[in-house]
């Protein structure tokens, strides 16, 4: 919603359109980079540069620092200069000898007289100290012969290329890049950007050749047609009255269209393809991320004249950096983390162009690299990949690396860290690669050279690299052999491209049905892979199909822990370790009995996947997603298969002859799973009667821990202490807890076991680490359970088991019996088992169990009244910070504090997947309904309390605890927003509503096959045009001039908001000149040098219908004032 007053002074405003370049000359040259540049950078390659590291660091006594000088280590004998020389007729010699060399032979044997010649001055030398000026003469002629040498592929293949100057970039995290106006947080908006040219002149040497300067601006990502025409690129012209948006420009006339609109939306990374459509990155999908309350970004695709813009991915969080490979696929960085800690899965990702065939390519479950950047393909290598090993929280930099996919797709099994090509470890660290050397965008020429952005760093402490340091571009090898061809004091310069990075590559046929609003999985065997290794496959039902929803927007916070990291979650829509995003439960597909299954799902949705069993638990879980383009059929060999893997059959799996189904309902129709809707009635049904006491604290608090002050007259002994028990101090056989005796021939003694507390004497003997012991109840007929009690001794950890069913458990130890309340009373009439696990850690050991109930006159006295069952009730408690109205019954099921920001203690009691859990695939049954208590209490013969649950209630709470424990269905179920919360959510849905409708129409329409204006209605196509006459420094307007002596008033017809006003100067002004500026509350002075020519007015962006200027107005060329409509 943005454009620009040009206004020419004169008696009447003539206006017409124009983009700001920033006062420039095309025809002015630069030399990209100076001799004393490069010969310094020659001195730390050639005496700080480990082949076997990479570049070392340096003080102001290294050699490369004080070599030439009385300093240099052996300077009287030369040592240092001689090593030095004997390295660089080295590097020649061995240039010539390569059989890569593009060199004529005219230039070898040129290059060989030279080396001979050097090689005798060298001699001639000897006994000459180092501080002769002939040593570093010498020096830097064989070191510029060898930099002929080693540019010749260079030139040959490269004899021009784009570059972009511009800030480093990233914010708190790599992919937080959009700077958007509206952004929700962090904005890393760092103006000043310039495009170059940089090319071969007549005498063979590279010049500098300005195309764009804006330095009040940004621009970045420059990308090429395939036809080498047209230069495609981002640019965000203004903080807050623009965004980044997508142009071109015609690299013969220089002419720039602007392809993409809209203040509020960043468009940026453009890909070209062969056929002319771009796909680009996006905050269209009006989404932020769950850590935190950055926007996200998409990958969207439009044709080359910006039209029919559509979604290609649906993605959790940030896509970064689409490339196209050279057999004509899509790589991207994905950033994924469903159900899982966010850090370290940053992996690589491909498509095909149409969007169908969304798969991991490396590193999805992995620990390394942290996060994949920059990749590009490199040529005739089989499908590797130069790209730089990044960290997350950190600045798009790093190391270079190089990825084979078809040595391995995980850790370092197909990653190795280049130049020099070295060992490599697959580590575990946040900030990976950001100490030392650096790399970004690295560009492939041939197999083992490339353009890249580098910093050698060398004389700068890991401690002291600051984020805006300039990178340089070199030309660079895999061994690290460099050679420095642009750099600019300040500036870092960063990003290329040039013709030979886009070859001919046929694009793939569309695989994309637009009449269809489905898509189909072929899954051939769920067991092959080890995501169900050892699982028996008669014990597997079905695959449970799940979409997730994102936020867009950021209100409230708890947090996160464990082994991947920690974090935030912003809108959190379960308690910290529960889920990040809302579930929505699709429905069932059928395996069949060969581990086959098809079936189909919505379209343009992003869906995972879960093995469920016979019992309607979890096996196995996808922790990330998949989508599907409409009309796509998409086909997988097993669960978490090596994708380099091919599985063989014999005939047609019987999911294929059936032929793709319909997915199973979840008794009910497809719907977002809510706590209160699906698992809150189960409670009010059999669980509220007894557990209503919202005064006790959560479930798992464990009262094992808690030892009460209650006199024991007040109890009725169930079971003494000082009792008989069997025992083993050998691991019993499995369901131990459920014998009595506890093995054949167990032997049988008197508590305590090991010391007798409080007396110094010993009770039966106890040697070994660990003791298992049961014990018999019988229990009358007419027995009903009450509230109970345990009185313990215990030195150290202790287990206690009741008919099979934990009821307590402690760490550390007690000198003394304890008494502790039990959660739970599983006894029943007639016969139980007790069992007693405890292990001895070291220093003394000992153990002894009773069990006890009150007595009626001590409950009518009050004294269990803190013991009550703990409430299951649907009443709400506020997290002020989270801003969510939790209920009781959620928070003590999943054992959480009710305190602000509230976070889950980990129980057995429900025991899902901690969403921090590690990026590698996890073992089957590594948690869930499978290993939660909750979910065995209702079965028979011994249900908790009696109560009988329907298989449908037991599936939902497996379901649940599977999903791991979501409370909402929606960001706005339980919300305990303010009004001015609630408004800010209702503004950024409806951008993300006017944004979807938008792609819909678009998709609609290129779905038509028709061109733009036939595709679109007449309204459409006035919307479209809206926003392109709206576009930043873009419009017309009239404005009426007046003026009075030095005084000149601007009127517009319209209110108008401005952020930025230019001043320029004729050119045969002198001395500096100043002009008084007053709109809307502003009064400042501006200063114009005539050797710069231009002044600028930066504000915050105010509203104002009319600028007065005041000064000696005669002498300005122009005025520029920017702004948007108000």
């Amino acid at each position: 919603m943005i454009f620009v007053w040009i206004l020419a002074l004169s008696a009447v405003s003539s206006l017409s359109a124009a983009y700001y370049s920033g006062p420039m000359d095309l025809e002015v040259s630069r030399v990209p980079a100076s001799e004393q540049e490069i010969f310094e950078d020659w001195l730390l390659q050639d005496l700080a540069f480990d082949p076997a590291i990479g570049q070392l660091p340096v003080t102001p006594e290294s050699p490369a620092k004080t070599v030439f000088t009385d300093k240099a280590p052996g300077s009287t004998a030369a040592e240092t200069e001689r090593r030095l020389m004997e390295k660089v007729l080295a590097d020649i010699q061995k240039l010539l000898d390569s059989p890569s060399l593009m060199a004529d032979s005219v230039q070898k044997n040129d290059i060989l007289q030279k080396l001979d010649a050097f090689r005798k001055q060298t001699a001639e030398l000897n006994g000459v100290p180092g501080t002769d000026a002939r040593w570093r003469e010498l020096y830097r002629q064989a070191a510029s012969v060898r930099r002929e040498l080693r540019l010749v592929p260079m030139k040959k293949l490269v004899p021009n290329f784009i570059l972009m100057k511009h800030p480093n970039l990233g914010g708190s995290h790599y992919a937080y890049t959009e700077a958007l106006s509206d952004a929700q947080a962090e904005r890393n908006f760092r103006p000043g950007s310039q495009v170059c040219r940089i090319e071969l002149d007549a005498n063979g040497n590279y010049v500098e050749k300005q195309l764009i300067n804006d330095p009040y601006g940004m621009i970045r990502d420059p990308e090429m047609t395939y036809d080498g025409k047209n230069l495609v690129f981002a640019w965000k012209k203004s903080d807050r009255l623009d965004d980044f948006h997508i142009y071109r420009m015609n690299l013969d006339s220089k002419e720039i269209t602007q392809l993409t609109f809209g203040l509020g939306w960043a468009d940026y990374e453009p890909c070209c393809l062969p056929s002319g459509d771009i796909i680009f990155n996006s905050t269209r999908c009006s989404q932020i991320v769950d850590c935190w309350w950055t926007e996200v970004s998409n990958l969207y695709r439009m044709d080359a004249d910006g039209n029919f813009m559509r979604r290609m991915s649906f993605d959790q969080v940030h896509d970064n950096y689409p490339t196209l490979t050279l057999d004509g696929r899509v790589i991207y960085t994905r950033w994924d983390y469903n159900d899982r800690g966010q850090i370290y899965p940053q992996g690589l990702f491909q498509m095909n162009p149409d969007g169908t065939g969304q798969t991991a390519l490396y590193g999805n479950n992995s620990w390394f690299p942290t996060t994949i950047l920059h990749a590009r393909p490199i040529p005739k290598t089989n499908g590797k990949i130069l790209c730089v090993f990044s960290g997350h929280h950190s600045r798009q930099r790093g190391k270079l690396g190089v990825l084979d996919p078809n040595q391995g797709r995980e850790e370092a099994d197909g990653a190795t860290l280049a130049a020099p090509v070295r060992e490599t470890k697959p580590e575990r660290i946040d900030a990976y690669g950001q100490g030392g050397e650096q790399f970004c965008y690295p560009m492939p020429i041939t197999e083992t050279e490339f353009l890249t952005a580098y910093r050698p760093n060398a004389d700068i402490p890991n401690n002291r690299q600051g984020d805006q340091m300039p990178f340089s571009i070199y030309f660079m090898n895999l061994a690290g052999e460099r050679e420095l061809l642009v750099s600019d004091a300040g500036k870092s310069c960063l990003q290329t491209i040039f013709k030979l990075a886009k070859p001919s590559v046929m694009e793939r046929p569309s695989a994309v049905d637009p009449a269809q609003d489905s898509g189909i999985y072929y899954l051939q065997d769920v067991f092959y892979g080890p995501g169900l290794e050892g699982v028996d496959r008669n014990r597997v039902r079905s695959l449970r199909v799940l979409s997730i929803g994102y936020r867009t927007v950021g209100i409230g916070y708890n947090g996160n822990s464990g082994p991947a990291g920690g974090a935030m979650s912003s809108t959190p829509i379960s308690i910290g370790h529960g889920a990040w995003d809302p579930k929505k439960i699709l429905g069932e597909a059928k395996i069949y009995s060969d581990g086959s299954a098809c079936f189909r799902v919505p379209a343009k949705t992003p869906v995972y996947f879960q093995v469920i069993d016979v019992d309607g638990h979890v096996i196995q879980t996808m922790r990330s997603w998949s989508t599907l383009q409409p009309g796509e059929t998409f086909s997988c060999i097993g669960c978490h298969e090596d994708k380099n893997s091919i599985a063989a059959r014999g005939s047609s799996s019987e999911a294929m002859k059936a032929g793709p189904q319909e997915l199973e309902p979840f008794y009910g129709p497809p719907r977002w799973f809510s706590f209160t809707k699906e698992i809150q009635p189960i409670l009010d049904k059999h669980c509220i009667r007894c557990h209503d006491n919202s005064e006790a604290k959560p479930p798992y608090a464990n009262s094992g821990q808690v030892n009460l002050s209650i006199p024991m007259e007040k109890f009725n002994p169930i079971a003494e202490i000082e009792d008989f028990w069997t025992y083993a101090v050998e691991t019993p056989a499995d369901g131990w807890m459920n014998r009595y005796p506890i093995s054949e021939g167990a032997k049988k003694s008197q508590a305590p076991f090991g010391h007798v507390p409080g007396t110094g004497k010993s009770g039966t003997a106890w040697n070994t680490d660990r003791i298992w012991m049961t014990r018999e109840l019988i229990l009358p007929e007419n027995y009903e359970p009450k509230s109970l009690y345990a009185r313990v001794f215990y030195d150290e950890d202790i287990e206690v088991f009741i008919n099979g069913e934990k009821v307590f458990f402690a760490s550390g130890f007690v000198k003394d019996y304890h008494l502790r309340f039990l959660s739970n009373n599983p006894l029943k009439p007639g016969r139980n088992i007790v069992a007693v696990h405890c292990l001895h850690g070291s220093g003394g050991k000992g153990v002894d169990l009773g069990l006890y109930e009150m007595k009626e006159e001590a409950v009518a006295e009050g004294f269990d009244k803190n013991f009550k069952p703990f409430s299951l009730l649907g009443r709400s408690f506020e997290d002020t910070a989270a801003k969510r109205y939790w209920s009781e019954s959620y928070l003590n099921l999943t054992n959480s504090p009710f305190v602000e920001r509230t976070q889950a203690k980990k129980s057995d009691v429900v025991n899902w997947i901690n969403i921090q859990h590690s990026p590698v695939m996890l073992k089957p049954y590594n948690a869930g309904a499978a290993k939660s208590r909750l979910c065995f209490m209702f079965n028979e013969p011994n249900p908790h309390n009696g109560v009988q649950l329907s298989q449908k209630e037991k599936d939902l709470l497996a379901c649940w605890i599977d999903l791991l424990v979501p409370f909402c269905d929606t960001y706005e179920e339980a919300s305990a927003w303010n009004e001015e919360e609630k408004a800010k959510n209702a503004r950024y849905w409806e951008k993300k509503k006017w944004s979807d409708a938008r792609d819909s129409r678009n998709y609609a329409a290129w779905a038509k096959n028709l061109p733009y204006e036939q595709a679109h209605s007449p309204e459409e196509i006035q919307s479209e045009q809206a926003l392109k006459e709206k576009a930043y420094r873009n419009r017309i307007s009239e404005a009426e001039r007046k003026q009075s002596g030095e005084k000149v008033t601007f009127k517009f017809p319209n209110v108008i908001k401005t952020d930025q006003i230019r001043i320029q100067l004729k050119k045969d002004v002198v001395g500096e000149q100043k002009f008084k500026i007053q709109l809307a509350g502003v009064n400042e002075t501006v200063s114009v040098r005539p050797e710069a020519r231009v002044g600028i007015l930066s504000i915050p962006q105010v509203g104002c219908s009319e600028v007065t200027f005041t000064g000696n107005v005669e002498i300005l060329e122009n005025i520029e004032i920017l702004g948007i409509p108000e």
